[in-house]
């Protein structure tokens, strides 16, 4: 007599599958992500260390893509970046660049800002992006 899974067993099982991968999965994506935001981290640091050279020597920092920060940022695959002059805003002093993340349908929403002294900001749009990947938020 051969032996065979029952339907119900069948079931019992996929159900089960179910209910892991419903659970692992939210925690995969925000893995995934912060993952992700290694590369705006690497990106600000970058920019820091690019305004901190302009400065020395011009006095002042890059407010502006066009100035002449020397800084090729290659295989920037999830983040935009920009260079600005070392602004006071939203509690955060003296910020020398930013980072957007790049937007698609499945991606999240969030910019990552860094002062002068190296401490990463993050901005987001839902009020829970930056707490998820683990960096304190600022708000207007």
């Amino acid at each position: 007599m051969k032996r065979a899974f029952t339907l119900l067993e069948l079931i019992v099982v996929v159900i089960i599958l179910g209910i892991l991968i419903s659970i692992a999965l939210p925690t995969f994506r925000v893995s995934i992500e912060k993952s992700r935001s290694a590369e705006g981290i690497r990106i600000l640091g970058d920019l820091r260390r690019s305004q901190i050279r302009y400065y020395t020597t011009y006095g002042t920092y890059a407010s502006l893509p066009a100035d002449p920060v020397d800084i090729t940022v290659s295989n920037a695959k999830f983040f935009d970046y920009s260079p600005i002059g070392c602004g006071d805003f939203w509690g955060m002093t003296c910020v020398v660049a930013y980072t957007p993340r790049k937007i698609n349908p499945e991606s999240w929403s969030y910019i990552l800002f860094i002062t002068k002294d190296g401490n990463i900001y993050c901005n987001d749009s839902d009020a829970q992006s930056c707490a998820k990947i683990g960096f304190q938020r600022v708000t207007p």
